[in-house]
């Protein structure tokens, strides 16, 4: 005989436990019901594992519809890229129109990188890391994103800064983030500072890793 499943039983140090209940009945020699005997089965944890299949199931329906988004977005960004390199191929180099085109093709690269990130983490893969140069990507990557902002750009980048093993999409992804959040926090206009060198660790001979800092100051008046 089955009662109500999934009661929550508090014990005696205040600690809250799912569990589900039978119970069956004591009968005496005429079949009378003379007691019963209930069983309680702790499901606490098993219903915790539920919880956590349900939410890889999700990110996995998540992760397809992701895959299958950046895969078509990829799609439309390589006929625009195509149609860019056309287009200045058909440009003298000291034209106008050049240079908003080399800003159309970088921005469209960017955006390539993003599906890539999208495509990596709907395949549950790892990133995907290639030697780059740091100083490129920073000068890039500050560049972009404060285009049309009254925030003035001041980058010191060391000229033995080591190139990194990185997902550049990824990184491109940190610094872009961190430049707008301090671009945010100066709404009057301001010179935001960005420099890189090598870091020795403990004065070792060899630098061991390549670090940057981010600054931001308000412009004197």
């Amino acid at each position: 005989m089955g009662l109500n499943n999934h009661r929550v039983l508090i014990n005696r140090n205040g600690t809250r436990r799912l569990v589900t209940d039978s119970c069956a009945p004591i009968r005496d020699k005429k079949d009378n019901m003379v007691g019963a005997v209930l069983v309680f089965r702790d499901i606490t944890e098993q219903k915790k594992l539920e919880g956590e299949l349900l939410k890889v199931q999700k990110l996995e329906s998540i992760g397809v519809l992701a895959g299958g988004i950046a895969h078509d977005f990829n799609n439309i960004l390589t006929g625009i890229l195509g149609n860019v390199s056309l287009a200045k191929m058909q440009l003298n180099p000291s034209s106008p129109l050049y240079d908003t085109l080399n800003k159309a093709e970088n921005a469209s690269l960017r955006a390539r990188d993003l599906t890539r990130q999208l495509l990596t983490f709907a395949r549950g893969g790892n990133p995907i890391k290639e030697a780059a140069s740091l100083k490129e990507l920073i000068a890039k990557s500050v560049g972009f994103a404060i285009r049309g902002s009254n925030v003035l750009p001041k980058i010191d980048i060391a000229d033995d800064l080591w190139p990194a093993e990185i997902d550049s999409g990824q990184i491109n992804q940190v610094l872009n983030n961190l430049i707008i959040n301090a671009d945010q926090a100066m709404p009057e206009g301001g010179m935001l500072t960005v420099t890189a060198k090598k870091h020795n660790p403990n004065g070792a001979r060899e630098p061991a890793s390549a670090g940057g800092k981010l600054y931001k100051n308000r412009r004197s008046r």
